[in-house]
């Protein structure tokens, strides 16, 4: 059987339209920009440390490139971030080592395993709401980005059906504790600024780790 280029055409287009019919639909969380949440967090910051800024240099696009390649499951946003900041040299993270790029292709394995050697699942206790899976320590999807005394703040492309994907987490080493830090990353930017207002200052940590648990976000 014989099809034209035509009606090739319209077969795709008609597949490709029932594809996306059939895939949820970006949360308001996934379409932030990630853009406004570093400008809102900059001008809180100022607020209490006059003359603050972050270092806006973008990652060099051959490295975005790069990781964009490695980093398959990685969210729009990580790279939105990348193309605004350099974030290892952008006061981002001042007191707390970030993963360096080089290694990220590398750092959920290695995660992995460090975890698989020094823990048993006996007391793991996943996020209480349900956004993170709970059947394994560490999953393969989760992409660490930043160390926090030991303890990897990860992002999340493998979220329960309560998560959304991008979300960030961290995992606390004490119970093996998992806890949902912000729906996306410019969602976790504005929760910093958030925690920066409700301190009333800023003493050069970053304001991530002493929130509340966050409900579900679906």
């Amino acid at each position: 059987m014989r099809y034209s280029i035509l009606s090739l055409l319209i077969l795709t287009s008609v597949v490709a339209g029932g594809l996306a019919m059939n895939l949820p639909k970006p949360t308001k969380w996934e379409t932030m920009s990630v853009k406004d949440a570093i400008e809102r967090l900059e001008t809180t910051i100022q607020k209490y440390e006059p003359g603050f800024q972050f270092k806006t240099q973008p990652l060099p696009a051959d490295q975005i490139a790069k990781l964009k390649r490695e980093l398959p499951d990685a969210p729009s946003q990580y790279f939105e971030l990348l193309e605004i900041m350099d974030y290892e040299t952008a006061r981002l993270f001042p007191l707390w080592p970030p993963i360096a790029y080089g290694e990220l292709k590398d750092a959920s394995k290695k995660a992995e395993d460090f975890h698989v050697a020094n823990s048993t699942t006996e007391g793991w206790r996943p996020d209480k709401f349900g956004c993170c899976k709970p059947d394994k320590i560490w999953r393969k999807k989760w992409l660490p980005i930043v160390y926090v005394n030991g303890n990897e703040v990860f992002i999340d492309m493998d979220p329960s059906e309560n998560g959304i994907p991008g979300q960030i987490a961290i995992v606390e080493e004490d119970g093996w504790y998992i806890k949902i830090l912000g729906y996306s990353i410019a969602h976790w930017l504005h929760r910093m600024a958030d925690q920066v207002e409700a301190d009333g200052q800023y003493d050069g940590h970053p304001p991530m780790f002493c929130y509340e648990q966050l409900p579900p976000p679906r």
